[in-house]
């Protein structure tokens, strides 16, 4: 199926219609916080082709670190609200299974549109609470940059725990927030800050140079960026040991700079020296 397809499922007439008609539905219905964060990631999915798209759950489920049964009831609750509606299709992908649904996102209907009228009448205390955490996702989303929603991790309180827990590692926050990217638990991130420990003081220790985390950090913030790129399009069984060999050759590359810093500086003192 090729994506033009969806140009045929396309519900609203510009992307600014889209926006408006998410948040209307966040507004309006008492979702949770993961069902909110999923609505969100399928219409950074869905701004191309105004309100359509396709995507697997597995895909959903991988980007939200959530498992693929959320997914589906967070996509039984859009469904429930209107909010959604998806549509089968018969493509099989490469491995000879189904390709993925066409996902609609639905526009808003008023109170005197809905089928339901009057069946949100009578609010509670809990339900004004409900409401208030939609006023924040609202904003939120209000405030998001669409293009590249699609590139974001959404931040859970173990990865913000996490990089509170690790603020003097010498990495700054930006850092350690993007390194959670390449984990699904906090204890998998520790181990990828252990191993960038280790592999610096393997390569501190095999050059006899001194490497401070602090005056590397933003070489190994783009040294994450550029390898996180490479393994979103690439096939890496072991991103890991891709990362730890990266790392490696950037700590190699820092050691050699600091060599030709103290040899240029070396030949500098020696022509004032000797007044050459």
């Amino acid at each position: 199926m090729g994506l033009e397809i969806l140009k045929k499922y396309s519900t609203f007439a510009s992307k600014t219609d889209l926006m408006d008609s998410i948040e209307r539905h966040i507004k309006h219905n008492n979702f949770n916080s993961t069902t909110i964060h999923v609505l969100q990631y399928l219409t950074a999915c869905a701004t191309r082709y105004d309100g359509a798209c396709t995507v697997l759950r597995q895909s959903v489920a991988d980007k939200l670190n959530i498992s693929i049964s959320t997914v589906a009831r967070c996509y039984m609750n859009l469904r429930a609200a209107e909010v959604i509606s998806t549509h089968a299709t018969r493509r099989k992908n490469t491995r000879g299974g189904s390709g993925a649904n066409i996902i609609q996102i639905l526009p808003f209907k008023t109170p005197d549109e809905s089928p339901h009228k009057g069946d949100n009448n009578r609010i509670n205390s809990s339900t004004a609470t409900d409401n208030a955490d939609a006023e924040t996702n609202v904003t939120y989303i209000n405030n998001l940059n669409i293009n590249t929603l699609l590139d974001t991790h959404t931040t859970a309180s173990w990865q913000q725990n996490f990089v509170l827990s690790r603020e003097n590692t010498g990495l700054t926050e930006k850092t350690l927030d993007f390194l959670t990217l390449f984990a699904k638990s906090a204890k998998e991130a520790g181990n990828l800050v252990g191993m960038l420990y280790r592999c610096k003081k393997e390569v501190a220790n095999k050059r006899n140079a001194l490497l401070l985390l602090e005056d590397m950090d933003s070489a190994i913030y783009h040294t994450l960026r550029r390898v996180y790129a490479t393994y979103k399009v690439s096939n890496i069984r072991n991103v890991t040991n891709y990362l730890y060999t990266a790392l490696s050759n950037l700590f190699h590359e820092q050691v050699n700079k600091k060599i030709e810093i103290a040899r240029t500086t070396h030949v500098q003192r020696f022509a004032q020296l000797f007044n050459i």
